[in-house]
């Protein structure tokens, strides 16, 4: 899921008049949010449960998923894009 905004980058671009800075945060977003609580969420994981915390990394994936869609403007799909990754899975 990270890099598949990649195809439709151009598409972003044109639709929320985003220039090529804002584009990459799209993107990057999601690997920054992933990469700093990769960690912590495994340790929480550990401690509270995988099953747990696998449960609401779906849910949380598929309201920050919800919010993708519905974006109006780039800040919001940069946000919601971030959330996206935050969900624990």
């Amino acid at each position: 899921m990270g890099s598949s905004t990649n195809i439709a980058l151009p598409t972003i671009g044109r639709e929320f008049a985003m220039d090529a800075v804002l584009l990459s945060w799209v993107a990057m977003a999601y690997t920054l949010a992933a990469a700093m609580f990769l960690l912590p969420f495994g340790r929480l994981g550990d401690i509270v449960g995988r099953k747990r915390i696998f449960t609401y990394g779906v849910s949380g994936y598929v309201i920050a998923s919800l919010l993708v869609g519905l974006s109006n403007s780039g800040a919001m799909l940069i946000v919601s894009r971030f959330l996206q990754a935050l969900a624990p899975r």
